[in-house]
């Protein structure tokens, strides 16, 4: 289920592609020593040999007969709240409807696209940028000397520069520009001519950086650590979704025990309650010889039905408790309806499967 996940993942927010980028010399030796690390765990593991490890003791339980059937089995399907119409769902149907439904799920969905838009963003500063700058200047001062103006008075000038056009960055750290550069310039001085003048000029601009941020390594480091950081969302959301399926089919099962209590305490209530009939008939023939019989019996009437109430509660939580975690939209909203608990199967697997630790530990791993 978790390879299933992942790969809706992948569908959803796929991969960046990583370009002309190359895995460092420092991220390969990185990548060596983690492999290292874990084959040597893998070892380790493998010299794992205690038979208490093994978990060998399951194997002396007696075995559960397989026509074992209880009595309270088919009263766990049975109705248990009155004017309330039952809603049923097999464990199957619990996960796919929690997974299509639950708010949780879509937060953790959320987190990878989340990740996503650092990428994005680090990916940005290599987009085309148009740019356009304008710079107007305005003198007016007095002047002296006829060389400035060709004759005495104030100087003044008005100078209009401005430029527009297209850059980028590049993998190695530097950036290509081409502008268009305009320029006017006016003032009073006999010595301009033409007045007012002009220019104009196609510029073509690269810059490289020799030391500070320079090579692809360095460029590209952030969106390396970005897409790392995209991987690593990845990998918890999937344990986020993983944790929360195992919740969803605690809180299923937990519906299946407490019904499965409320059931066996139902019938211990109604043996009680035909007991102390019996003894109530009884104490008509002979009063002395059962009434300390039918204290005890009382006593342990009222006990059963104040059980009884516990665990009908228990069985209100419960079943609250997975509605919630599933929030089923279709579902009506009653004290979680009549929900059974119960999957198509009578119960859960009786039988257990042998667990071994030499082979089970590179798996987590």
């Amino acid at each position: 289920m978790a390879q299933q996940h992942d790969d809706k993942l992948k569908t959803y927010f796929p991969d960046a592609g990583d370009g002309s980028v190359k895995i460092s010399k420092h991220e390969q030796f990185g990548n060596e020593a983690v492999a290292g690390i874990f084959g040597e765990i893998v070892r380790e593991t493998q010299r794992f040999n205690s038979p208490e490890l093994e978990l060998s003791s399951i194997s002396k339980l007696p075995p559960v007969p397989d026509d074992f059937d209880a009595s309270w089995k088919t009263q766990i399907r049975e109705q248990v709240w009155e004017n309330q119409t039952p809603v049923r769902y097999g464990v199957e149907k619990a996960y796919s409807t929690a997974l299509n439904n639950s708010p949780n799920v879509r937060t953790f969905l959320r987190i990878p696209k989340i990740r996503e838009t650092l990428i994005r963003e680090n990916k940005g500063i290599f987009s085309p940028q148009l740019f356009a700058e304008l710079d107007y200047a305005h003198g007016d001062q007095p002047t002296g000397s006829v060389l400035t103006t060709g004759k005495t008075g104030r100087f003044i000038q008005d100078t209009l520069e401005g430029e527009y056009g297209i850059r980028q960055r590049i993998g190695t750290g530097g950036e290509v520009s081409l502008s268009h550069r305009m320029s006017t310039l006016r003032n009073n001085s006999e010595f301009l001519d033409p007045n007012p003048q002009t220019g104009s000029e196609l510029v073509l601009s690269v810059a490289q950086p020799l030391l500070r941020g320079a090579g692809s390594t360095y460029v590209h480091s952030e969106i390396r650590l970005a897409e790392l950081d995209r991987s690593m969302a990845r990998g918890e959301t999937v344990r986020l979704l993983e944790e929360y399926i195992l919740e969803v089919n605690r809180a299923y099962w937990g519906v299946y025990l407490s019904r499965a209590a409320l059931a066996q305490r139902q019938q211990l209530t109604k043996q009680t309650s035909e007991l102390l009939k019996m003894l109530e008939e009884r104490q008509k023939l002979d009063e002395s010889a059962t009434k300390s019989e039918l204290f005890r019996a009382t006593a342990t009437m009222n006990r059963r039905e104040a059980d009884l109430r516990r665990t009908r509660m228990a069985v209100r939580t419960a079943e609250q408790r997975l509605r919630a975690m599933m929030k089923d939209p279709a579902a009506p909203w009653v004290p979680a309806g009549d929900h059974p608990g119960v999957p198509a199967a009578p119960g859960p697997a009786a039988g257990g499967h042998p667990v071994h630790l030499q082979g089970s530990a590179p798996e987590p791993l």
